[in-house]
């Protein structure tokens, strides 16, 4: 993805940040807000967090690995939610 343009580029405190985490459902409104975080904190180290829901079609949870490994997340953490139904 290219830079984003100045005008839509939210403010970055004047504060350094280490580590961030993502969480990525491998949809667009999370990709896109990965990487805007990446470009506005450049040196942060990135985690990154998905939750399946044990859906036939795995889409999304392959969709955010992919990503991750494109934003070069330190380490990208599954978490399954069973079926609750009573």
């Amino acid at each position: 993805m290219g830079t984003l343009m100045k005008s839509q580029t939210a403010k970055v405190p004047d504060r350094r940040v280490e580590n961030i985490l993502l969480l990525l459902s491998g949809g667009l409104d999370s990709t896109t807000a990965a990487y805007m975080v990446h470009e506005m904190y450049p040196d942060a180290l990135l985690y990154a967090m998905s939750f399946s829901y044990e859906q036939r079609h795995h889409i999304g949870i392959t969709q955010a690995r992919r990503i991750g490994k494109r934003l070069e997340v330190k380490e990208h953490v599954r978490i399954t939610i069973a079926d609750t139904k009573v």
